[in-house]
C-alpha cells in the first residue's frame, strides 16, 4: 500500500498561501518583459488578460458567479473609461468641483419683453 505522501514515501510539504492576483501579475511581468530596460508593455498585458478572462467566462456561461464577475468588471471599466471622480481610480484627476446650489447668474425675466 502506498503512503499518502507520494510515491517515495516522503510527506508533502504544505504549499504556501499564494495570492492568485499577485502570482498572475508576477507571471505577466516575466512573460512580457523583454529585458530591454523598457519594462513591461502593460496595455499588451491587459489585452491578453482580457482575452483570457473572456475565454474563461465563455466556459461557464449561465453561472451566477460569472455574471457577478462581469458586472464588477463592467463597472470598473466604465469608471476608468469616463474618469468617474467618485470612483477614485488612478485614471481620474482631482474630483471636479461641484457647483453650489443657487450660485450663478440670476435669470433676467424681462430679457425679450422690451423690443
Amino acid at each position: 500500500m502506498k503512503s499518502p505522501g507520494g510515491s517515495k514515501g516522503r510527506p508533502r510539504r504544505p504549499t504556501p498561501n499564494v495570492d492568485p492576483e499577485t502570482a498572475l501579475r508576477q507571471y505577466a511581468v516575466k512573460l512580457f518583459d523583454k529585458g530591454d530596460g523598457r519594462a513591461v508593455d502593460w496595455p499588451t498585458v491587459a489585452a491578453t488578460a482580457f482575452k483570457v478572462a473572456f475565454a474563461c467566462l465563455d466556459e461557464v456561461k449561465g453561472d451566477d458567479r460569472a455574471a457577478k464577475v462581469m458586472r464588477k468588471a463592467e463597472g470598473g471599466l466604465y469608471n476608468r473609461l469616463v474618469g468617474n471622480p467618485d470612483d477614485g481610480t488612478p485614471y481620474t484627476s482631482a474630483p471636479a468641483p461641484r457647483p453650489d446650489v443657487g450660485q450663478g447668474p440670476a435669470p433676467h425675466l424681462d430679457h425679450d419683453l422690451h423690443r
